[in-house]
């Protein structure tokens, strides 16, 4: 029997009432759904979006601290650390992932789909040292290591250690992006033009000024 939740759904072929009318083509049958108490079409199974019903905002909280040494001989040398908490951030599961791991019978009509929550938090951690030294008037070099941290939930289905266990903690970890060591080096070049051609200067203010 033809449903709309089934493979083939039972297509109807038809022609309109009029050949210039795109609104006179004849209803399928096979569409008509028919929808229980609890809000789930009473034939087949369906595929649910399930959202929270407060969305509390995203929050992530930033913060640093850096101190700077003269090392004398144009050195000057840095360390600092940067950090950041993320609270409420979306997670996103199989609706058939908690119940699987509770042990809970799972709802017939409900074949899969999407349970949003905001659930997930993460944290970055990272130390930055620095050495930079300033060759002459207008090229200088720098040099940085970052070792840096980054946890969080990552977005996939969860599921405990043990099939009865549901623990949001066991998911969380070294985030996918995380780059644990980053080396820098680079260099800096200004130059200055005309440093002594005062009457270029003065010929520009001239032109400037009405």
């Amino acid at each position: 029997m033809a449903t709309p939740t089934s493979p083939n759904p039972g297509i109807v072929y038809a022609t309109s009432s009029g050949t210039n009318n795109l609104n006179g083509y004849p209803a399928n049958p096979n569409t008509i759904v028919t929808f229980g108490p609890n809000g789930l079409p009473t034939t087949g199974t369906v595929n649910v979006q399930i959202f929270p019903n407060t969305l509390p905002t995203t929050r992530v909280h930033h913060y640093s601290a850096d101190v700077q040494y003269d090392l004398g001989h144009q050195l000057i040398a840095s360390l600092g650390y940067q950090g950041s908490l993320s609270r409420d951030i979306y997670f996103h599961q199989n609706p058939l992932a908690v119940p699987a791991t509770l042990g809970d019978p799972f709802n017939p009509q409900i074949g899969g789909g999407d349970n949003w929550s905001l659930n997930g938090r993460a944290n970055y951690n990272a130390m930055l040292a620095e050495l930079k030294h300033q060759f002459a008037r207008q090229f200088s070099a720098d040099a940085s290591i970052h070792l840096v941290e980054v946890h969080g939930h990552e977005f996939r289905s969860i599921f405990g250690a043990t099939p009865t266990r549901f623990d949001l903690g066991l998911n969380y970890g070294r985030c996918d992006y995380n780059v644990g060591k980053a080396f820098k080096v680079f260099g800096v070049w200004q130059p200055v033009f005309f440093q002594r051609q005062q009457w270029l200067a003065r010929k520009d203010r001239r032109w400037l000024v009405p």
